[in-house]
């Protein structure tokens, strides 16, 4: 029940050229909705469906200003990007670069208004249309290595039969005249229904190990010194869900300043036990080497996500400190793994900045 090219775009966006990657239902959806259909499905329907609102389908001259030039050529520089990447075997790379594009030429759309500019300043609107129109055919050319299904569906809207290649980048062929056809919707956006039916029907036999840990995305709220403890802070940090206190050992690494605002990984399953007099609920993981002691921070992952690992189901049974020990936690070249098994949020591999092989507490 879904397009061949929404797999090659997700299986090329999460290529584990460096490091292994897993599928998921989850991250599926949601790079498929925000950045297929409210980024390129936007960008395309948005422009054909003006053209056949406002222009009976046919392309208007463009008569360029200096600021419809530096978005070409802004496109250009990317192109040229692409081109590189693909050379360099960076297909993820590449990928990402042809979405940026789209992005772009979405904000483009915006800065010009063509919807009040129509009325207003016609020549400006004539001209965001032509460079619009030629961008999606532009686009079109860099997909159809990654998803050549959905590059010849966009052409085909444009009223584009011919196979084109790279020299057709940029050759303006869209001119003054031209008439595309009517707009057709790309890719509908995968509802929370429909996820949930692909993941009962496809989930198959899950053989992982059970784990009692509760590691969870968090930010830190404030940092007060511990009243008898030298290399203690008291941190309140939220989950997600709610405010807890830890006593973190971090006080020859950071100041208070340094640490407001940072996001930490959490272990949100700890009893809750007293550190010189304080209660601390829970605790952040830290990796350390010989000279650095340093949070690992999963900049990318949302406030209250929860961190997966490989080969584990995890829960949130309550454990000691005792129990959270008798694991494994280490950074191998700047990942971070448990038992052997890498550390990872729904969007991200968890790593470190600085210390590149070392222990985690």
């Amino acid at each position: 029940g879904l397009h061949p090219d929404l797999f090659r775009y997700y299986i090329t966006i999460n290529r584990p050229e460096k490091s292994d990657t897993e599928f998921t239902w989850d991250d599926f959806q949601e790079k498929i909705n925000n950045e297929i259909v409210a980024n390129l499905g936007n960008l395309v329907n948005r422009t054909i469906s003006f053209l056949h609102r406002f222009y009976e389908d046919k392309i208007p001259e463009a008569k360029l200003s200096e600021n419809d030039q530096k978005f070409l050529d802004k496109v250009k520089e990317s192109k040229d990007k692409v081109t590189e990447l693909l050379e360099g075997i960076k297909l993820k790379d590449a990928l990402r670069e042809i979405m940026l594009i789209s992005k772009n030429a979405n904000q483009y759309f915006q800065e010009n208004e063509p919807w009040k500019t129509f009325n207003e300043d016609k020549q400006k609107a004539d001209n965001a249309m032509y460079i619009l129109a030629n961008t999606v055919k532009d686009i079109a050319i860099l997909l159809q290595p990654f998803m050549p299904n959905t590059s010849k569906r966009i052409l085909l809207q444009l009223g584009i039969k011919d196979k084109l290649t790279w020299l057709n980048f940029q050759d303006f062929s869209i001119k003054k005249g031209y008439k595309a056809n009517a707009p057709r919707i790309l890719f509908e956006k995968m509802e929370d229904k429909q996820r949930e039916e692909f993941k009962q029907k496809y989930s198959g036999q899950q053989d992982k190990q059970k784990l009692n840990l509760n590691l969870v995305v968090s930010e830190i709220k404030e940092v007060t010194d511990h009243p008898d403890a030298d290399k203690l802070y008291v941190v309140k940090v939220f989950n997600g869900k709610e405010e807890k206190q830890i006593c973190a050992g971090v006080k020859n690494s950071y100041s208070k300043e340094d640490l407001i605002g940072k996001k930490i990984i959490l272990v949100n399953n700890l009893k809750p036990a007293k550190l010189r007099g304080i209660e601390s609920q829970g605790m952040l993981l830290a990796a350390e080497d010989k000279e650095t002691l340093e949070i690992i921070e999963p900049k990318n992952s949302k406030i209250g996500e929860i961190c997966y690992i490989e080969n584990y189901n995890l829960n949130d049974e309550q454990i000691t400190i005792d129990e959270f020990l008798k694991h494994k936690f280490e950074v191998k070249n700047k990942e971070v793994f448990l038992d052997g098994s890498r550390l990872k949020t729904k969007i991200e591999e968890i790593k470190t900045k600085n210390v590149v092989n070392g222990k985690v507490r």
